[in-house]
């Protein structure tokens, strides 16, 4: 998109004349600032929700112990997953990994087996295939 056109579609002002003009038009956001806090949270498993006691208290339970009721507390169970960093991670290796590459060394002074390997490998080409599962 051109400024021009980003200067047209500004709706905020009459006109917009000076080049500080264009450059405060360019800067404004369109969506509300994340929250970084609530981001790095999520992406450490040890500041997730489920570790916060006021949120979610251990409990305490009565239980009898030589028939005498006795109060304890039974700590709740906190597992957490860090599945923020994976999807990131997967997603990284996804986008910057290397082509899955096919090779047999089966196929030494045998034809019909080198025929074969490469016919599946121009079926997978033909149907763009990449992942290989």
């Amino acid at each position: 998109m051109k400024i021009e056109q980003l200067v047209a579609s500004y709706k905020g002002k009459d006109a917009i004349d000076s080049t500080a003009d264009i450059i405060k038009v360019l800067q404004e956001r369109k969506h509300p600032e994340p929250d970084i806090k609530a981001i790095e949270n999520e992406w450490d498993p040890r500041k997730h929700k489920i570790y916060d006691y006021s949120l979610r208290p251990d409990k305490i339970i009565e239980k009898d112990v030589n028939g005498e009721p006795v109060t304890a507390i039974e700590p709740v169970a906190r597992i957490a997953l860090a599945m923020q960093k994976l999807i990131v991670r997967r997603g990284a290796s996804f986008l910057f990994g290397n082509n899955v590459v096919i090779n047999a060394s089966i196929l030494e002074n045998d034809k019909q087996k080198e025929l074969a390997f490469n016919s599946i490998k121009r079926i997978l080409k033909d149907n763009k295939e990449k992942s290989h599962n």
